[in-house]
């Protein structure tokens, strides 16, 4: 049995990470560590947001210990204001709350600051983030808040196998349909940490985080490091 921590990931495709915005705008630009969403009519139902909340950007993840979550920003925050800016729609589509924002933080070197006034709870706040170059980490490395958990699935990067979605299978041995069941990794993204600790292929899948595993376990990745046991054949592997 193995039990390894592995770094959960953000799976939505939807939600924009700014600081890969940034690498095709600004080389120099300064790193805040947010994630960032539309804050629009269906995420402010999704959420329970107060509907009279404007419609601009919120904060779907934090990276932990940027500058972001070292000044106390939270995901949940809506921001309503960088640097004196109103951030808020235009009809302009070029200049969208989104957009402006980018287009403020590309001004601001590292080790500068930016003030931020967000909504928090229905209560104006302002922050002062001092922001700092992006770190040089590997994409398995990264770690989120786990208060980003609530605006942001994190996945293992661990595909299991099907055996409802097996065709022919009165063609398989009993031995190779006991081989290939719910638990059985078939394939490890490259790029997570669920490869970079040796998760193989033909792994068993027993618990994650302490529940035992099911179909949907992969899904429930926590962010930030996950406790995952693994059968690796017979032999019982401990590594963390």
């Amino acid at each position: 049995m193995m039990e390894n921590l592995i770094n959960g990931k953000k799976f939505k495709l939807i939600i924009i990470n700014l600081f890969l915005i940034f690498l095709t705008t600004n080389l120099h630009a300064a790193w805040l560590g947010v994630q960032l969403g539309k804050l629009d009519d269906n995420q402010i139902k999704k959420y329970s947001f107060n509907l009279k909340s404007p419609k601009t950007i919120f904060i779907t993840g934090v990276r932990k210990d940027s500058p972001a979550d070292k000044s106390g920003l939270l995901p949940g925050d809506i921001i309503i204001e960088a640097n004196n800016i109103t951030l808020e729609e235009k009809n302009d589509l070029t200049k969208s709350p989104l957009l402006q924002f980018i287009e403020i933080l590309n001004k601001i070197n590292p080790e500068e600051n930016i003030n931020l006034r967000v909504i928090r709870d229905n209560n104006k706040i302002l922050f002062k983030v001092k922001l700092k170059n992006l770190p040089n980490e590997k994409e398995s490395e990264i770690i989120w808040t786990r208060e980003s958990e609530k605006y942001t699935i994190f996945n293992l990067g661990l595909f299991t196998a099907k055996p409802d979605t097996f065709v022919y299978q009165k063609y398989f041995s009993k031995d190779l349909k006991n081989k290939y069941n719910h638990q059985t990794v078939t394939c490890v993204r490259k790029n997570y940490n669920s490869y970079t600790v040796g998760i193989k292929p033909y792994d068993k899948i027993i618990s994650v985080n302490g529940i035992k595993y099911d179909k949907s376990s992969i899904d429930k990745a926590r962010a930030g490091y996950n406790n995952v046991e693994i059968l690796r054949g017979n032999k019982i592997i401990k590594k963390k």
